[in-house]
């Protein structure tokens, strides 16, 4: 997927909500589309960058 979305915020939660929010308006599509565990690994690599 080619984005040019950039999240900032107080807080990695912060961040975490902005990009599942513009995930979720924008991308719904490819969201429908993924396995529990793509959705999981995502979050999991979101922490990693985000820590």
């Amino acid at each position: 997927m080619d984005c040019d979305f950039v999240a900032s915020g107080e807080s990695a939660q912060d961040v975490k909500d902005k990009m599942y929010s513009h995930a979720s308006e924008t991308h719904a599509e490819v969201l429908k589309s993924m396995s529990d565990q793509d959705k999981e690994n995502i979050n999991a690599k979101m922490d990693s960058l985000l820590a």
